[in-house]
């Protein structure tokens, strides 16, 4: 004869949950987005909740320092993408990074979930910025470049910039 099992529900409280999906290292929180919608809101109001910061020490390398850990040390983070040449510069806005690489051109990069998106293969200019545009819900980066005008009678130096939109995948001047 077959015992029927009683079936029992076990409630947690959230603030012992939150506590500890808080304590999940990022890879884990994300994976846990998918559970429920509370769980989807608190992953995403906590990219890098552990005090996490990104830094970059050589050409070719890019490392994280976590604070909250025991002993502080740094730890070179998976790079997805092929990084040959030298890191110029390092962005970064809502756990997003944007890499530019001497001969790579410019990379949207999310650590958390390690996807990237290369978004031009051109280092020519030097300088640029990366943000969030809140009023359009648009990741965007403003590029800076300087040339020499070719029709002036003597060498002058003429500057230029362009803007990136994730959400159309083009620039315009």
């Amino acid at each position: 004869m077959k015992r029927k099992k009683k079936k029992r529900n076990f409630h947690i409280p959230d603030d012992i949950i939150f506590n500890i999906l808080r304590r999940l290292p990022p890879k884990s929180l994300a994976r846990c987005k998918c559970v429920c919608k509370s769980w989807q809101s608190f992953a995403n109001q906590h990219k890098y909740h552990n005090q996490k910061l990104i830094i970059f020490s050589s050409n070719k390398s890019i490392q994280s320092i976590d604070f909250e850990a025991d002993e502080i040390k740094a730890v070179d983070l998976d790079i997805p993408f092929m990084v040959s040449n030298p890191i110029l510069r390092i962005a970064s806005s809502n756990g997003l990074l944007c890499i530019l690489t001497e001969r790579g051109g410019l990379v949207i990069w999310n650590p958390l979930i390690g996807r990237y998106k290369r978004v031009s293969s051109t280092s020519k200019y030097k300088t640029f910025g990366f943000w969030y545009d809140q009023s359009t819900a648009n990741y965007k980066i403003v590029r800076f470049m300087s040339f020499l005008d070719p029709n002036s009678e003597r060498p002058l130096k003429r500057y230029s910039a362009e803007i990136y939109s994730q959400k159309s995948n083009s620039y315009w001047s």
